[in-house]
C-alpha cells in the first residue's frame, strides 16, 4: 500500500512537470518556470526512499526540456521513525538541489521566508 502512495506522488510531480513542458512564463508573475520549487513530504520510506528519489532526478534528467528542472526538490520528513532522514541527507550530497528537511526545519523555513506572517 505504501508504494502505491509513493508512486502516485511521483506521479503527480511528473505530470506537473508535463504540465508546464509547454509553459515558457509563469503567468502569475511572468517569471521563468524553472524557478519553481517541488515539495514532497515522506514518512518511514528507508526502504524506498533512495529509489524514489533516483527514479525521479533520471526522469527528470531525460526530460528533453531542463526548463522543467526543479530549483528546488524539498524533501519533509514527518517524524519518521527509521532512517529516512539520513537517507535523504545522504542523497542530498550527490544531488544538490534536493533540500531534506524535518517537520520542524520546514517551519523554519517557512517562517524564514515569510517573517511578516504569524506562522506557527
Amino acid at each position: 500500500m505504501e508504494y502505491f502512495f509513493v508512486l502516485a506522488i511521483i506521479f503527480c510531480i511528473i505530470s506537473t512537470l508535463y504540465f508546464f513542458c509547454y509553459t515558457k512564463k509563469d503567468s502569475v508573475n511572468s517569471t521563468s518556470i524553472s524557478d519553481f520549487h517541488s515539495v514532497l513530504t515522506v514518512r518511514n520510506c528507508e526502504d524506498s526512499i533512495e529509489g524514489i528519489i533516483r527514479s525521479l532526478v533520471w526522469q527528470i534528467n531525460t526530460t528533453k526540456n531542463m526548463s522543467l528542472f526543479p530549483k528546488k526538490l524539498i524533501v519533509i520528513d514527518i517524524n519518521s521513525e527509521d532512517k529516512t532522514l539520513l537517507i535523504l541527507k545522504k542523497l542530498s550530497k550527490e544531488y544538490p538541489f534536493i533540500y531534506p528537511m524535518s517537520t520542524g526545519e520546514y517551519t523554519e523555513y517557512i517562517k524564514h521566508l515569510h517573517p511578516k506572517q504569524n506562522l506557527k
